[in-house]
């Protein structure tokens, strides 16, 4: 946390910095150049909030998985969720995303797929405790920074652009552990329809 408070503190006074050397006159090409090179380090530490999930599943059509999500909130003293998204990851998180700070909460459908309804109660409430501890912003000032040190190492590095995902396999797929097919699909995409809620029985 320190550190990451550090490189917030950085990016400020690099800010500052750089607009007292665009105010001031300038004596040579320089000092405009070190202005505009300092604003844009403080840019690269711009807050970024999260996204949203990219599928939100409607309490419409999964009453029973939202109605379990609020009983736990409740339980937690917190007010239910803004909405629950599916993934194709073996994976559960929770976000606050975008501007306006909505409370998502983002369920993988491999995941789901193996866990009984005790165990689909756990990782709802682990996730949705998340939010009752303050977990999201920490992470998201921890993660700011953390971008930020990635953003000024490629600045001082554009050569290495080039040389980004090399040696990266290109096959991302997975076996669907939501689908009776054994073949290897990529989020449930290419064997079932219309995507990863359906194909797992939710």
């Amino acid at each position: 946390m320190c550190l990451a408070l550090l490189v917030h503190g950085l990016a400020l006074c690099a800010g500052v910095l750089g607009l007292m050397l665009l105010a001031r006159p300038w004596s040579n090409l320089f000092v405009p150049l070190g202005g505009v090179v300092l604003l844009l380090l403080c840019v690269a530490a711009r807050p970024r909030p999260s996204e949203e999930p990219e599928r939100l599943l409607e309490r419409e059509r999964f009453p029973a998985l939202h109605k379990l999500s609020d009983r736990v909130a409740a339980a937690l003293g917190l007010a239910p969720l803004d909405g629950i998204g599916v993934s194709a990851d073996f994976n559960a998180n929770y976000r606050m995303s975008g501007w306006r700070r909505r409370r998502h909460m983002e369920l993988g459908s491999p995941l789901m797929a193996v866990l009984s309804a005790d165990e689909l109660t756990a990782i709802i409430a682990h996730e949705i405790s998340h939010g009752a501890n303050g977990d999201p912003l920490r992470v998201q000032f921890l993660g700011q920074a953390i971008d930020t040190l990635a953003a000024w190492g490629q600045a001082a590095r554009p050569l290495s652009i080039g040389n980004l995902g090399r040696g990266t396999p290109a096959d991302h797929s997975f076996p669907c552990l939501g689908c009776r097919s054994s073949s290897r699909c990529s989020g449930c995409r290419s064997c079932c329809s219309p995507g990863p809620a359906s194909c797992c029985g939710w």
